[in-house]
């Protein structure tokens, strides 16, 4: 506890190992240096962090979410299950019932968490919700930043009741950063850091702060105030009859002694409290100096952090023989079976995407209306096949875009996973893999209703209907990878749309059709190989036009040049003009089908880039 800006969440930070800035010192678990004796990951799975900003998926139910957490984090019941079967889920919904009823959650647990643009359950509810995911993540210790930030003073002592059932429930060790809480939550805690400028004015019980504070000042708590109050206002500047520097000090002093106790001198220490002695030449010693002695003495008889690591360590390895619970398949199918529930019940994504992809393709079809089949007084389609290679053109772009919507999603689906992976529930490969399978079923179904409905009013033969989805499939495939991976790399919605708007412009200019080897110059058309619409333009026109009855593909081709004389020969009937498709749009006919597998390299390389930008660049910042 502390005034605001004295440095409580910092701390907290650094020592949960949550702080992402530079900073220096040592953290002690058990006696266990982290780092050392202690490794980071063992520490992260020994600890909760229930953030100040809540967060969960508005669709989700309360239920949903506590249940999510216990599947990735808790191994009890998974345990449970190895051995009786059932008996471990029958487990896993009592105990998740038990708490939201202790919680206050029972009422609204089939209730969605809502957000913004959902409706859903009320703030304090919400933050009850964040407090009962870190509780059943089966921690060791649970660090709290302000949870009751936000709330009413009556909601405020709920929460802190619950911590207060847990820490006697659960034996758990649970770390409240609290700002100004009432009396009666004050008295739920034990033990009381207070802090002032960065520094320590004391950490011992709570029951004596209030006369560490006194003897530091020299005066008295008033009658009738709240000492949660009466001590921040005492290390506030400005305050009548406050002195922080002479709390502190005299913490300084204490400390110590506590110091000394647990080099080994304990019973000395123990001996001049009682005695009244001590450093200061016989002045009585404040009584906190007792209560952190005793405080020292129970923390060296606390467990070795080693046989602990070791207990996890064997929950984990049984975590393996029971299914592999924790591991990378697990974590996919924890998160697909989350993903996919929230993608089925949020419907009106569905109708838009079904909507947009059949709007558009009625929309290009209409256009270009049996554009195919039309031809001109020669009987063949020379007067049409500008419009023939545009549709292509036009609906290859069209098809691939469609991926720019999955942009804003994956943004906003940051706040989730950070926090979620923060605290160890899965890592980033399954998380990607499982949004990558997400995103394609969607994004496909687009890509077909729009592919099938524009192709066919565009009077093409269906049997070219295969190729040509499989082409803009891929090449959606290929700008979802760079879309996913702009996302990651992007610090905003801002920043991605910059991002992607550089790419568009490639995808619009450099396609083949507006852009190509005979229109411009080597020393930019090179960009084209960079382009997934470029390759799904060579494939599908190699496709469409290779065996074309309507109009010559090469004219240097004597077979072309015979079917088709006025457009491959001069008058003289023997010099060739090079209006082939294939002439025109400089198409190298060999890489139809490499096209496809450069598209859907593109689309592999930049899904794996984006796995790597949301293991080592997506993090909390703090």
């Amino acid at each position: 506890m502390g005034p605001s800006g004295c440095g409580k969440t910092t701390l907290v930070d650094c020592i949960s190992g949550k702080k992402t800035a530079p900073y220096e010192g040592t953290v002690l678990v058990n006696g266990g240096e982290v780092g050392t004796t202690l490794s980071r990951g063992h520490w992260s799975r020994l600890q909760s962090y229930v953030p100040q900003q809540d967060y969960g998926h508005p669709l989700s139910t309360v239920r949903e979410e506590v249940e999510f957490v216990t599947r990735l984090r808790s191994d009890f019941y998974s345990r449970i299950a190895a051995q009786s079967g059932a008996l471990g889920e029958e487990l896993r919904r009592r105990d998740i019932a038990a708490l939201l009823n202790a919680v206050g959650l029972a009422k609204v647990a089939d209730t969605r968490v809502g957000g913004a643009l959902v409706r859903g359950i009320s703030g304090g509810q919400r933050r009850r919700l964040t407090l009962c995911k870190g509780i059943m993540a089966d921690p060791a210790i649970i660090f709290m930043d302000e949870p009751t930030s936000g709330l009413s003073a009556s909601d405020s002592e709920k929460v802190i009741r619950v911590c207060r059932k847990g820490c006697d429930a659960f034996k758990l060790t649970i770390c409240v950063i609290l700002h100004q809480p009432k009396q009666s939550t004050f008295e739920l805690f034990d033990t009381l850091f207070l802090m002032v400028d960065g520094k320590m004015a004391y950490a011992g019980p709570r029951a004596g702060a209030v006369a560490h504070v006194e003897s530091a000042l020299g005066h008295a708590m008033p009658a009738a105030v709240n000492p949660a109050d009466w001590l921040l206002d005492m290390v506030t500047e400005d305050v009548d009859g406050a002195d922080k520097d002479a709390v502190v000090d005299a913490f300084e002093k204490t400390k110590a002694a506590a110091t000394a106790e647990i080099a080994g001198d304990l019973g000395n220490c123990e001996e001049a409290a009682a005695t009244g002695g001590g450093d200061d030449k016989g002045s009585e010693a404040p009584p906190a100096r007792l209560q952190m002695a005793s405080a020292s003495k129970a923390q060296l008889e606390v467990r070795p952090i080693e046989d602990l690591v070791e207990e996890r360590e064997a929950q984990l390895k049984a975590r393996a023989c029971c299914g592999g619970h924790g591991g990378f398949w697990y974590q996919l199918k924890m998160l697909l079976a989350r993903d996919l529930r929230l993608l089925f019940r949020n419907w009106a994504e569905l109708v838009v995407v079904v909507s947009n992809g059949l709007f558009l393709g009625f929309l290009i079809g209409a256009i270009f209306l049996s554009i195919r089949n039309k031809t001109g007084p020669d009987e063949t389609a020379a007067a049409f096949i500008q419009y023939q290679i545009s549709f292509l053109y036009i609906s290859i772009t069209t098809g691939a875009l469609l991926s720019f919507a999955n942009l804003p999603q994956l943004i906003n689906d940051r706040v989730v996973y950070l926090n979620e992976h923060a605290e160890g529930l899965y890592s980033a490969a399954p998380y990607m893999l499982s949004k990558l399978v997400v995103r394609t079923i969607t994004g496909q179904a687009g890509v077909f209703i729009f592919a099938i409905t524009s192709f066919m009013m565009a009077g093409f033969s269906g049997t070219l209907f295969p190729f040509f989805w499989l082409a803009l499939a891929v090449a959606y495939f290929s700008l979802d990878g760079i879309m996913a991976a702009i996302a990651t790399v992007s610090a905003s919605h801002e920043v991605a749309n910059t991002l992607a708007s550089a790419v568009l412009t490639i995808v619009f200019l450099f396609n083949g059709f507006t852009a190509n080897a005979q229109s411009s110059p080597d020393w930019i058309i090179w960009i084209q190989y960079t382009s997934a619409a470029f390759y799904a333009f060579i494939a599908v026109a190699t496709e469409a036009f290779e065996n074309y009855a309507g109009y010559p593909w090469d004219c240097f081709a004597e077979r072309e040049q015979q079917a088709f004389p006025d457009l491959c020969l001069d008058d003289d009937g023997v010099t060739v003009v090079p209006n082939g498709v294939q002439n025109i749009y400089d198409i190298k006919a060999y890489l139809k089908w490499w096209s496809i597998g450069i598209m859907a390299l593109f689309g592999v390389t930049f899904n794996l880039a984006a796995v790597l930008a949301q293991r080592y660049l997506v993090k909390l910042d703090k």
